[in-house]
């Protein structure tokens, strides 16, 4: 019993918050100095495609064709909204200097690639949501990945203009988010 009196009062002592007004003095100094640094290229806006989906955002669809699919390595056919009027209604991208801003895409694998703002704006890019070719009840085909089945929902960005091999496109699914970022040189 002394034993154990002797432990949980060494624990208490030990486990508690420390009472140095030094050692809390430097974390706060810490903390300031912190907060008080800007982020290199800070995130300017944000869309969240989940949320989006919930408003009426989604009601001025079409089906969209694409000559080739570099998922699919093949045609397709989606119905989808257009990216670009997306970006012109939810970011400012009017007084941007696009060469200098890039888009960010977040995924629900944590995946998250970019590309720049003003090739995009330049092409048209489509935010699907279904795959004309699934089944009822299913958003999209699956897709193979090496020797993986992959599922593109919820979204999936597309490039009706995209040429084969052309750089710089992203194509990324089980879209989530897209941000815009301006990138300091």
């Amino acid at each position: 019993m002394y034993y154990a009196l002797i432990f949980i009062s060494l624990f208490l002592f030990s486990c508690g918050e420390s009472k140095n007004p030094k050692n809390t003095q430097i974390a706060t100094e810490n903390k300031e100095v912190a907060e008080a640094k800007p982020a290199k290229n800070p995130i300017t806006a944000e869309i969240d495609l989940i949320a989006l989906e919930k408003t009426d955002a989604f009601k001025d669809s079409l089906i969209v064709h694409i000559d080739y699919d570099p998922v699919f390595y093949t045609k397709k056919n989606y119905k989808a909204v257009s990216f670009n009027k997306m970006l012109e209604k939810y970011f400012d991208v009017a007084g941007l200097d696009t060469s200098k801003t890039r888009l960010i895409f977040e995924c629900t694998d944590n995946y998250i690639t970019s590309m720049n703002l003003g090739l995009a704006l330049h092409h048209k890019g489509f935010i699907a949501f279904r795959d004309m070719d699934a089944p009822t009840g299913k958003k999209f085909l699956p897709a193979k990945k090496g020797t993986e089945t992959k599922d593109l929902a919820p979204f999936y960005l597309v490039w009706q203009d995209y040429k084969k091999n052309t750089g710089g496109f992203s194509f990324p699914y089980n879209l989530l988010k897209i941000k815009l970022q301006h990138i300091d040189e």
